[in-house]
């Protein structure tokens, strides 16, 4: 799957209060004659499926002239690292990941879950909802070809939360594209993670992880009733 880059991302960025507000133009939709988001994306209000793939974990440092090596992992969640691979003064941090994998993959799926309830409470917003944990829900913004953003992740973690393995939670988006024929989408989720030395708060040595791993969804089931989703 293509993944943009960060300067295009910045791009998409700013212009969500523009897509946000339904203004005309310059390719943003166009809401001449439309209930608030009903036309467009009510076949889209339901419970998606989703399903990740392999996921890669780009790891940075700045010891020993700084350097980078990028993990893929042959399955759906983070795998443990090889400390022989790495400088030896990152050994700790290392460990610490490999100790704490269960939390980190924990982390990883709810900030994509596999059940998801999609909604739109206004024309140009959608929300994501985590089915299991439905005061899990995160707002993005969507546009008329079916592009949409997230900034963060459904898990609704903040800068400086514990992921587990010693890590912190940095940044997260989602951005992807919805088939409204189909009633398919496709997209990627990217988070990026600090470890620290010694475990949370400790050391002054860290290794930056950014995340990224790509995920398909189909449409598998209406809404439930508003009280069943927290409403």
């Amino acid at each position: 799957m293509h993944r943009l880059w960060p300067s295009s991302l910045r791009r998409i960025v700013l212009a969500i209060p523009l897509v946000a507000m339904g203004m005309t133009g310059n390719g943003c939709p166009n809401t001449t004659g439309l209930a608030p988001g009903v036309a467009l994306n009510e076949p889209l209000a339901g419970e998606w499926t989703i399903t990740r793939s392999e996921v890669t974990v780009t790891l940075s440092w700045t010891i020993n002239g700084g350097g980078e090596k990028v993990e893929d992992s042959t399955t759906t969640l983070l795998e443990p690292l090889d400390p022989s691979e790495y400088p030896s003064e990152l050994a700790s941090m290392i460990d610490s990941w490999n100790n704490g994998l269960a939390d980190l993959n924990a982390a990883l799926n709810a900030a994509m879950p596999e059940k998801v309830w999609v909604t739109f409470p206004h024309y140009g917003v959608l929300n994501l909802t985590n089915v299991s944990e439905p005061t899990r829900t995160i707002e993005g913004a969507i546009d008329g070809g079916g592009n949409y953003i997230f900034i963060g992740d459904v898990s609704g973690a903040a800068a400086g939360d514990n992921q587990g393995g010693g890590a912190l939670f940095q940044a997260a988006s989602i951005q992807g594209i919805f088939d409204r024929t189909a009633l398919t989408t496709e997209g990627t989720l990217a988070r990026t993670l600090l470890v620290i030395a010694g475990g949370v708060g400790g050391g002054n040595l860290s290794l930056t992880a950014k995340i990224s791993v790509d995920y398909t969804g189909i449409r598998t089931g209406d809404l439930p009733a508003a009280d069943e989703m927290g409403g």
